[in-house]
């Protein structure tokens, strides 16, 4: 017989509808419970190709309809001529946002995949490696040069561009999985203890928590985090070393000028590289992309808020 669970409804029963038929369990509520882990990690991975589905056709129509513009002057014979064409590095920045968004998020999925099912720390690191490297090429043709062509952006010019930027977000993931997988592997040890103590002075091991009522751990947020304050600063600092915006000609300074405001640098060039200062990365195209990427934060956040009719 169907039991009520903790909120007092009957968990064993789906709903039904007017019509007579049962309607779909909610799976985004808290309290929804997938039959295996395997149709979770399914469930989250379509999440997020939906959701990147979602943001590519916005990005997409966008972009194709009011496209942002970069400005040059020049002067000849008959004065100065001012001359807009299409911002395509623009564009370029915010599809790589959402691919960086879709990755984390799939990633994360496969990860907690791997922790459910449970497997020896080394063996569930080598697949999540594998995994990675599987998603990093299926996501570079299916949604990286898709997107370039469907605007007819440079290939020649952007499509390599993916690679750096998306080997850190997959080391930002692969970090963050390990520390889940190696603290899971410490969790029996603990629990032995536990117990052993219990054989000895049974009356000081504290009561069990109820299977009915199981204490909730509220899920630790997986996935990029993008740090706001940070890409801000940064911006402010680009437009007063160049505020022409050719700020790549001047990197070494604006480099200069980061480490001066104690800016950090990306967690991947402490970890991989040894570096902690903008000035001391001798990988000039690293430095441009993490820029890049921290402007593309900015800019996102400064777009003013639409109006709403009172």
């Amino acid at each position: 017989m169907d039991s009520p669970g903790p909120n007092g409804k009957d968990q064993g029963r789906r709903p039904v509808a007017a019509n007579g038929h049962e309607e779909a369990p909610d799976v985004f509520l808290p309290e929804y419970r997938f039959p295996t882990p395997e149709a979770k990690y399914q469930h989250q991975r379509a999440q997020a190709e939906e959701r990147f589905r979602m943001d590519f056709g916005l990005w997409e129509t966008a972009n194709r309809d009011n496209p942002p513009q970069s400005v040059s002057l020049s002067v000849s014979a008959a004065g100065e001529v001012r001359t807009e064409r299409r911002n395509d590095l623009d564009i370029v920045l915010s599809l790589e946002n959402y691919v960086t968004q879709f990755l984390f998020a799939a990633l994360a999925a496969y990860g907690d995949l791997l922790l459910a099912r449970q497997l020896p720390p080394t063996e569930a690191v080598r697949e999540f490696e594998h995994h990675a490297d599987e998603l990093l090429k299926e996501t570079f043709n299916r949604k990286w040069l898709f997107g370039l062509r469907r605007l007819e952006l440079l290939e020649a010019e952007f499509a390599e561009r993916f690679w750096p930027m998306q080997r850190e977000v997959v080391e930002e993931a692969r970090y963050e999985f390990e520390e889940d997988v190696w603290s899971t592997d410490d969790e029996p040890a603990e629990e032995s203890g536990t117990a052993q103590a219990c054989e000895v002075e049974p009356a000081a091991c504290p009561e069990p928590a109820s299977s009915e009522h199981p204490p909730k751990v509220p899920p630790r947020k997986r996935g990029p985090k993008p740090d706001h304050e940070t890409a801000l600063l940064v911006a402010t600092i680009v437009a007063r070393v160049a505020p022409d915006g050719d700020w790549r000609s001047r990197v070494d300074d604006v480099c200069d000028a980061l480490d001066d405001e104690q800016v950090p640098v990306p967690a991947t060039w402490r970890r991989n590289r040894n570096v902690r200062k903008w000035s001391l990365c001798d990988d000039r195209d690293i430095v441009v992309k993490a820029i890049e990427y921290r402007l593309g934060i900015a800019k996102q956040q400064k777009k003013p808020a639409p109006e709403t009719l009172s």
